[in-house]
């Protein structure tokens, strides 16, 4: 089932005012992953290259995304905390690419629900999300961001 594009964007740019700053729009938002998308006018540096802190602030707000969105739909009231991430360049922003987009999917279903069964049952669970950001031409890199997610509305 495919959730509505403009709710999870609204929902991105009501939490996460730099999203908007960085015009991100929402591309693809399923149960199973998102796609997030920003223009690189909105993200340039001196001598018109991508600003490598808005590709690894794409990349952690498509995991935050999914993660919340996803939990939500589920009826968890969830905070989430990114407690540790890795960045892992594989090339440079392709000078001629109109942007950058970043491909979240949740872990396997096996790993998926004994996340959920734990923030079930305790309330607390920690679960590792994979994020994919790539230009025009080429894949820019990979974020693996570690959160911890708490129910607060634990039935």
């Amino acid at each position: 089932m495919d959730i509505p594009l403009q709710r999870v964007e609204e929902f991105l740019h009501q939490r996460i005012p730099l999203s908007k700053a960085m015009n991100c729009q929402v591309i693809e938002c399923t149960n199973h992953g998102i796609v997030i998308r920003t223009p690189k006018f909105a993200n340039t540096v001196e001598g018109d290259s991508l600003f490598s802190g808005s590709i690894i602030s794409l990349s952690s707000m498509a995991a935050w995304t999914l993660l919340q969105v996803t939990l939500r739909q589920l009826e968890y009231v969830p905070e989430v905390a990114m407690t540790k991430s890795k960045w892992v360049r594989n090339e440079h922003p392709d000078l001629d690419s109109d942007g950058m987009a970043a491909r979240c999917s949740l872990p396997e279903d096996k790993v998926w629900q004994q996340f959920l069964r734990m923030l079930s049952r305790k309330g607390n669970a920690h679960t590792t999300l994979t994020v994919e950001t790539t230009g025009s031409l080429n894949n820019i890199g990979t974020l693996t961001c570690e959160f911890e997610a708490r129910d607060l509305d634990q039935r």
